[in-house]
């Protein structure tokens, strides 16, 4: 109960939250929303994994393919200058090539599906402890 009600408090306390964040992928995926998850995990694995070179190339591609490509199968809901931007540095990417991105899928994932998310029953039950 504790926890959850950690997570009613700030969006940062679930995604920092491994269980929370399990919680909230789950109810993200029956909103049909769960790419903008997966995403932003995906950006913060890669800063977190560092690579360069070759490797960060491969990666951020990997990235663009899977959420931002125009028939990507997870396709996020960014605008298309900032897609068009971050397929412009695609040739030459830098750690930083998503981050505006990452903002905007943070933003819409706090101001829509986790103000969902605190108000669920499901969450309400887990803070009363039943």
């Amino acid at each position: 109960p504790q926890q959850a009600r950690k997570w009613q408090e700030s969006i940062e306390n679930v995604l920092s939250d491994p269980k929370g964040r399990a919680f909230f992928h789950k109810f993200l995926q029956n909103e049909y929303a769960s790419e903008n998850l997966d995403f932003w995990n995906s950006v913060k694995e890669l800063k977190k994994n560092n690579p360069s070179g070759e490797r960060l190339k491969k990666d951020v591609r990997q990235i663009h393919e899977q959420y931002l490509r125009d028939s990507a199968e997870n396709l996020i809901n960014v605008n298309n200058r900032l897609k068009g931007a971050i397929k412009d540095c695609l040739d030459d990417p830098g750690l930083e090539i998503f981050d505006e991105a990452q903002r905007v899928v943070y933003g819409l994932m706090k101001e829509g599906a986790y103000q969902r998310f605190i108000e669920e029953s499901h969450i309400q039950t887990l803070i009363r402890g039943d």
